[in-house]
């Protein structure tokens, strides 16, 4: 369960230690493969929180984009609030086989257990259409990863604004993201025995992206 002080942090965060966060993003949904859908696709955002990657993938010209998120406060804050329902990836308020594609970022390493990480991919196919894209971006433990987080758990970090509050960030997620790093790759293979078809992996700097599809 995230804190304030988590909050207060993560409220501050830039999005990406060196882009924009518009470039940033960007280049996230087109790893993800978003910009492959057709522009009519049915489209949920999983734990979207104020809904950004939403209204640019609607600015874009994607015009049945969704989101679901548990936090009320965060809902309000959102350009788009109009499309957005309160709920959490185990509990997706929408029938059965609705999206042609269901994404999430930053979300699963939240979870806490293999269980309900589980859960929400059960809950996830529920809602897809047949040969839906199921697609996640989160945390992956790299060499990069591992040098940045030196740097951010050291004096240096003062001297930065990312760094300042990522700190923050990572110490209050140290438990979650422990475990998420450990059996990052063992979830991966329960995805695959749910029903899913592997369409892309992509380890970046220090994230990785998965691509599935419902079979």
């Amino acid at each position: 369960m995230e804190t304030k002080r988590w909050h207060k942090a993560y409220s501050k965060q830039k999005y990406h230690p060196f882009l924009s966060e518009k470039k940033a993003r960007e280049k996230r949904m087109k790893t993800m493969g978003l910009f492959d859908l057709g522009k009519d696709a049915m489209i949920l955002d999983v734990g979207c929180g104020t809904g950004i990657t939403m209204h640019m993938l609607m600015k874009k010209g994607y015009h049945n984009v969704y989101g679901i998120e548990p936090s009320k406060k965060l809902i309000e804050k959102s350009p788009v609030k109009n499309k957005i329902s309160v709920g959490n990836a185990q509990n997706i308020g929408f029938p059965d086989n609705t999206f042609d594609c269901v994404y999430l970022a930053g979300v699963l390493h939240h979870l806490e257990t293999i269980e309900n990480i589980i859960k929400c991919f059960k809950e996830i196919r529920r809602v897809l259409k047949p040969g839906g894209l199921f697609s996640y971006n989160e945390p992956y433990q790299t060499k990069i990863r591992w040098i940045g987080e030196k740097i951010i758990f050291s004096p240096l970090s003062n001297l930065f604004y990312y760094s300042r509050h990522m700190r923050v960030v990572l110490e209050e997620e140290k438990e979650s993201m422990s475990f998420w790093l450990k059996n990052v790759d063992k979830i991966e293979q329960e995805l695959y025995k749910l029903g899913f078809r592997k369409e892309l992996r992509h380890i970046g700097l220090y994230r990785i992206t998965i691509g599935a599809k419902k079979v």
